[in-house]
């Protein structure tokens, strides 16, 4: 192979028995002219500058920051989708979890609509049949899908489905938003590390000092 470069310096490849003419043409196709250079030279003009292996090393911590927020793995090892639906999804149950735990304590004989939200003791509860309550409390369902009958009203424990690891499990406002806050302070440790290595890569000074840092 034989290499040449041109006024602006890119580079240009031929194999050994190119001809002058060839090169002519090539110089008066690309309005350029071309100047033999050895293949030391070839190299190092191909070769990225360092701010370029700087720039890609950060497209690279970017690229493992983003696989490592697809999803978050809580305290208690549960592990929370992170794909922009399961964020919306998410956002969506933050929201009405803390419009849940403003409801008010189940109320002893009056009328309740469907999708009433109530206190029934410390458990938030969903109307699913209208009705009128009973004098009495009922006992609040403790597992999720199962429903009370409280006289002609019916309930049902409160919960957002979520999607883990485990498949879409149903969450009580109140987890919901503890799993919020684990998962803000998990957001936010992996935004300063990501800020501590992009810092880190734009003091770097020579390549293996480049090459050492990994997500």
């Amino acid at each position: 192979m034989i290499y040449y470069k041109d006024t602006n310096n890119k580079p240009f490849v031929f194999e050994d028995n190119v001809t002058a003419e060839i090169i002519a043409k090539v110089e008066a196709t690309h309005k350029t002219t071309l100047t033999k250079i050895t293949t030391v030279d070839y190299k190092a003009l191909i070769a990225p500058t360092f701010a370029e292996l700087q720039a890609a090393k950060q497209q690279t911590i970017k690229g493992d920051l983003q696989t490592h927020l697809k999803s978050y793995t809580l305290a208690d090892g549960t592990i929370i989708r992170n794909s922009l639906q399961d964020q919306s999804n998410n956002l969506k149950n933050i929201a009405l979890s803390q419009q849940a735990l403003t409801s008010p304590k189940w109320t002893a004989s009056v009328d309740v609509a469907l999708n009433d939200v109530v206190f029934i003791g410390d458990t938030l509860c969903l109307c699913t049949t209208a009705g009128k309550t009973d004098s009495s409390a009922p006992t609040a369902p403790t597992v999720f899908g199962k429903t009370v009958t409280d006289n002609t009203a019916v309930w049902k424990k409160l919960g957002f489905l979520v999607n883990t690891g485990k498949g879409r499990v149903y969450y009580t406002p109140q987890d919901i938003l503890r799993i919020s806050q684990e998962v803000a302070l998990i957001l936010n440790e992996a935004l300063t590390k990501y800020d501590n290595l992009k810092a880190q890569i734009e003091t770097c000074t020579t390549e293996p000092e480049l090459t050492k840092i990994t997500w």
